[in-house]
C-alpha cells in the first residue's frame, strides 16, 4: 500500500523507533513460533556461574565471527531502504510505508518516509528533530525517552558499543528448539537490569531471536521485546538479516523489510544536523 499523506505524530515516531532497534523473521516463522512453545533441553542451573559467564562468552564469539568477524565490529555506518508494516493492539496489519534510515555510530540516525522522502525523523545523540509538512521542529521529551530505550534494545549496537560496559553479565542460558532448530541461549544483562536474550542457531551460530526483557519503573510488570530476525545475507562480509518482525509482549508490533543495505558508506556528522534538514525543507518548498 503506497503512503501518499505524511502520517501522525506518533506512528511516525513508532516506525522510526522499530527501524533504529533497528530489529526481524519470515511471517510463517513468526506464527509458529507464537503458537509453538520452545522445549528446554538442558538446564543450565546445573552450571558454576563461572561456567556459565565462559560458555556465554564464548557462544557469544562463535555468533559475531558467523556474522563477519571484524568487519560486523568495525561497521561505523548503515545506510538502508525497505518497507516496514505496523500491527494494530490485536496484532491486525495495519499498512505498509516506504522508508530510508541512516545510522552513524554511537548516537546518529535519520529515518525518511514515503516515495518523496518528504518526511524525516533525525536522531542525533539527545536531540530529535522532525520535518513535515509543518516545516522543522524539535520533539519532546517523550520522543527523546523513546529513542534512548530502543538505542538499549538493540543488539547490533550493543554487541559493537557496549561490551565493554561497566557491571555487564553475560551468561549462557541453556539450549531449546525454536522452529525445529536447536538453538543456544546467551543473556546480556546491563546495569539498568535490562537482560538481551539471544538465542543463536546451533548450526549456523547466527541470532535467530532476540528478546529484551525489563521492569516496567512504574507498574513493576515484565515487558518484553521480541525481535525474529530472518532471511541473512551476506552484504560486504556482514551477514544481514533482511527481514525482521518486532513483538511486544507476544503480540506482533512490526515487521520490517530491507532492499538494499550498504555498510561504511561515509555518511558526514552532518547529514544527521538541524541545519540538513532545515535544507531539506527549502528544498521541498521550491518543488
Amino acid at each position: 500500500m503506497r503512503i501518499a499523506f505524511a502520517p501522525p505524530v506518533s506512528c511516525r515516531r513508532r516506525f522510526a523507533a522499530i527501524i533504529i532497534v533497528t530489529a526481524v523473521a519470515a511471517a510463517g516463522a513468526l506464527w509458529r513460533l507464537r503458537e509453538a512453545p520452545a522445549v528446554r533441553a538442558q538446564n543450565p542451573d546445573l552450571m558454576m556461574p563461572e561456567q556459565a559467564a565462559a560458555k556465554g562468552r564464548e557462544l557469544l564469539k562463535e555468533m559475531v565471527a558467523a556474522l563477519g568477524g571484524d568487519a560486523y565490529l568495525q561497521v561505523k555506518d548503515i545506510s538502508r531502504s525497505g518497507r516496514v508494516a505496523s500491527f494494530d493492539s490485536k496484532g491486525a496489519l495495519g499498512g505498509y510505508m516506504k522508508f530510508r534510515d541512516f545510522v552513524k555510530y554511537p548516537d546518529k540516525t535519520r529515518v525518511e518516509f514515503g516515495d518523496k522522502r518528504n518526511i524525516i525523523d533525525m536522531f542525533d545523540g539527545e536531540k530529535v528533530w522532525t520535518l513535515d509538512r509543518g516545516g522543522v521542529q524539535q520533539r519532546s521529551t517523550e520522543a527523546r525517552e523513546v529513542v534512548t530505550a530502543a538505542r538499549k534494545r538493540d543488539y547490533d549496537r550493543l554487541l559493537r558499543l557496549r561490551m565493554n560496559e561497566e557491571g555487564l553479565l553475560i551468561r549462557y542460558a541453556g539450549s531449546e528448539i525454536m522452529d525445529l532448530k536447536r538453538v543456544d541461549l546467551v543473556e546480556i544483562v546491563d546495569q539498568e537490569k535490562i537482560i538481551t536474550r539471544i538465542a543463536i542457531v546451533q548450526l549456523t551460530r547466527l541470532p535467530m531471536r532476540v528478546s529484551y526483557i525489563s521492569r516496567d519503573p512504574k507498574s513493576g510488570a515484565r515487558d518484553e521485546d521480541t525481535v525474529f530476525l530472518a532471511s541473512f545475507q551476506n552484504i560486504s562480509g556482514i551477514m544481514t538479516p533482511v527481514q525482521r518482525t518486532r513483538h511486544h509482549n507476544g503480540i506482533p508490533v512490526s515487521q520490517t523489510f530491507f532492499s538494499d543495505v550498504q555498510y561504511n558508506t561515509h555518511l558526514p556528522d552532518s547529514f544527521f544536523s538541524k541545519e540538513a534538514l532545515d535544507q531539506a525543507w527549502i528544498k521541498l518548498g521550491k518543488k
